[in-house]
């Protein structure tokens, strides 16, 4: 993965994870680590960042996994700024981090099987298959 997409990515991560309480202080800390470092390669334009990562939570939470040009955009400028292998290894270290706390499932000829957080399912199995 080209590592403008991987910075942008960590960053939508880190962002979307930090609204929920239950985040750990290791995975706020690393992605505020990350979002310093970005933002001192943007040269004052941090509200352009804040307003792209917001744009972007709001898309990731929709269960997207689109990156948003403008995000993009702005990790590009910040990483020509930066160096970019202290901006991927902390990219690294978020995307690890937040992804931690997410189950990882196996389903083998099950049914009614549900993936993910906050959902609903209601099942009604006619007999065995």
């Amino acid at each position: 993965m080209e590592p403008v997409t991987v910075i942008a990515s960590a960053l939508a991560a880190g962002a979307a994870a930090g609204m929920h309480d239950s985040v750990s202080k290791t995975v706020r800390d690393a992605y505020d680590s990350l979002y310093r470092c970005v933002r001192a390669g943007l040269d004052g334009r941090s509200r352009e960042l804040d307003s792209a990562l917001a744009d972007q939570v709001v898309v990731r939470e929709s269960g997207s996994l689109v990156l948003l040009p403008g995000l993009l955009d702005l990790v590009k400028d910040a990483k020509a700024a930066e160096d970019e292998d202290d901006l991927r290894k902390l990219a690294d270290r978020v995307a690890v981090l937040a992804d931690a706390g997410q189950p990882t499932t196996v389903s083998i000829n099950c049914q009614g099987v549900q993936v993910g957080r906050g959902n609903h399912q209601h099942n009604a199995f006619n007999g065995p298959r």
